[in-house]
């Protein structure tokens, strides 16, 4: 089993998240930030600003698989 990823290394993955990509499911929380898969068991990623309608923002938690993604984590 892999360890769990650190907060350097989750943060790094944040960083590679481009809010304009996420599909409907993903700042929902339902479909992993990193894969787009369903979730079934989860962590937090952190947070990211998301506008919608060009005037409203919002803070949004994204959630990723635990353990992480085989394609972002190979070792997992």
């Amino acid at each position: 089993m892999a360890a769990s990823p650190s907060t350097p290394q989750l943060a790094a993955l944040l960083a590679t998240v481009d809010p304009g990509k996420l599909t409907y499911g993903q700042p929902q929380g339902w479909n992993c930030a990193l894969c787009g898969k369903p979730l079934r068991e989860d962590q937090l990623l952190g947070t990211v600003e998301m506008t919608y309608g060009g005037d409203t923002t919002e803070q949004v938690e994204l959630w990723v698989c635990r353990p992480l993604c085989r394609a972002v984590a190979p070792d997992a």
